[in-house]
């Protein structure tokens, strides 16, 4: 099956800024294609769609359980129904990353989501701590039950963070979600790290109803709901990039 070309992506690769083509009709992950275009786009179509920003949501270690498996379905439908809006899994496991987008795209009596028709669900084999994006180009970056992660060594949780403050827009929001184990995600070095270097780089932000370009009330309830796998005490923290500050720290 071929491949559909949407829309470049602001990205970057061994040190430099690159193309990154939106491919998602197929069940290859997306791949890092260094072209600067299409010539056989449609010239008129894409300055349609250039004429509206895309809102770039960015899942850092999105593997086998992707953040819009757990989304209301306002939220999905707000997704649907807003064409600017794009969400891009990142994971450094392939296999997982697969999984994940499956997990996405299932169809039974239990999951019906719909999202991979909008053509703007994609996924990205890459470390987090190593992004493959330009500075200041993303809208939203979500790093889900990463930092309890007693198989990603302290390093790389700080490395995913630094990227953090490096690819979001100023005015951009960083959310972190705990789930599985938040008493290890609270006790950990890098909790130590968020409140001490990150203060110059990010301000907390406590209004979750206008932090992104969702209301995600509903959202979070649903994620914060106690089970077998969720912890009563989980928890969902929102950090904004400070508009003044357009470099990631040092």
């Amino acid at each position: 099956m071929g491949l559909s070309q949407t829309r470049d992506l602001p990205c970057r690769r061994a040190g430099r800024e690159i193309a990154l083509i939106e491919v998602w009709k197929s069940s290859a992950l997306l791949p890092m294609i260094e072209e600067s275009g299409n010539p056989n786009l449609d010239k008129k179509a894409s300055l349609e769609r250039d004429k509206q920003e895309p809102y770039l949501i960015v899942e850092v270690g999105s593997g086998d359980s992707p953040f819009l498996l757990q989304t209301s379905e306002d939220y999905r439908e707000r997704f649907r129904k807003n064409p600017s809006v794009r969400y891009i899994g990142v994971d450094r496991d392939e296999a997982e990353l697969r999984y994940g987008k499956n997990l996405v795209e299932r169809k039974d009596d239990k999951i019906d989501l719909d999202l991979d028709k909008t053509g703007r669900v994609h996924y990205v084999n890459s470390k987090g701590e190593l992004l493959p994006f330009a500075a200041n180009s993303i809208s939203e970056l979500i790093l889900k039950n990463v930092i309890s992660d007693k198989d990603i060594s302290p390093r790389k949780k700080i490395g995913m963070i630094h990227e953090a403050a490096r690819v979001l827009k100023p005015g951009g929001v960083m959310k972190i979600i705990e789930q599985y184990i938040p008493r290890f995600a609270r006790a950990h070095d890098v909790g130590d790290y968020l409140d001490t270097v990150l203060r110059g780089t990010f301000e907390p932000v406590r209004s979750y109803e206008t932090t992104g370009i969702f209301d995600e009330r509903e959202t979070d309830r649903l994620m914060m709901t106690p089970s077998k796998s969720v912890k009563h005490d989980s928890f969902i923290l929102r950090f904004r990039k400070k508009a003044a500050n357009l470099d990631p720290p040092g």
